[in-house]
């Protein structure tokens, strides 16, 4: 089989996985949390609970919602630069770094001391933080163009709810931390986001590749 066939039928699986993936990340979550006793997920991060003993449950969803950013990149890269949808190809670009983002972040586990610092959790970090920011750069830029096209303008306006829905729960936090002097609600406050984020997948992440297939 031609490399060309090979990415075709990659890229063709990208709208089921953008339904199955999100899937199989919350049902690991809720295991690991159902498996550890008392469970914590109020204060207690995905992180942590992925460096714990069941922590290969939550690397496995995790690594799904990888795999599903990287289907997804496979449909943006085959957009012709000369369409006026070319944003979409360098959006691809920023799904293949989303896609290693999540694979380093499952491989290195976060510090589980705060105050001790690790190469694996700085590798955890700066992934944790880099896939972030990616996503919510292209959340502005797939705004942007599927904006530009009336069949698609909904969505547009639907990937700015990670975007606000990050802010509001930093925003959350800084209240928080400024109060009581430490975060509590962490593991809640990732949850929502991750839960932001996933529902984009599964809402929007089906739409980018069906308008990346107009290419």
């Amino acid at each position: 089989m031609d490399r060309q066939r090979i990415f075709a039928r990659l890229a063709n699986m990208a709208k089921p996985a953008c339904l199955v993936c999100p899937g199989v990340m919350v049902i690991a979550d809720i295991l690991t949390i159902t498996l550890h006793q008392p469970a914590k997920f109020v204060d207690r991060s995905i992180s942590i609970y992925a460096a714990g003993h069941y922590g290969w449950l939550e690397k496995s969803g995790t690594i799904m919602v990888g795999a599903c950013f990287c289907l997804i990149a496979i449909n943006l890269w085959r957009v012709s630069c000369a369409r006026e949808l070319r944003l979409f190809k360098w959006g691809g670009i920023l799904f293949f770094i989303e896609t290693i983002g999540f694979i380093l972040m499952s491989l290195f586990n976060t510090n589980l001391v705060s105050n001790v610092f690790t190469f694996h959790g700085l590798v955890h970090q700066i992934s944790l933080i880099t896939i972030s920011v990616v996503f919510y750069l292209f959340c502005m830029s797939a705004a942007w163009e599927m904006g530009k096209q009336p069949s698609f303008k909904l969505f547009g306006l639907v990937c700015l709810l990670p975007l606000v829905t990050g802010l509001l729960v930093c925003l959350w936090l800084g209240y928080s931390y400024h109060y009581y002097h430490e975060n509590r609600y962490m593991g809640l406050s990732e949850r929502l986001i991750t839960a932001a984020n996933l529902f984009w997948i599964i809402l929007v992440g089906p739409q980018v590749v069906k308008l990346a297939e107009i290419r």
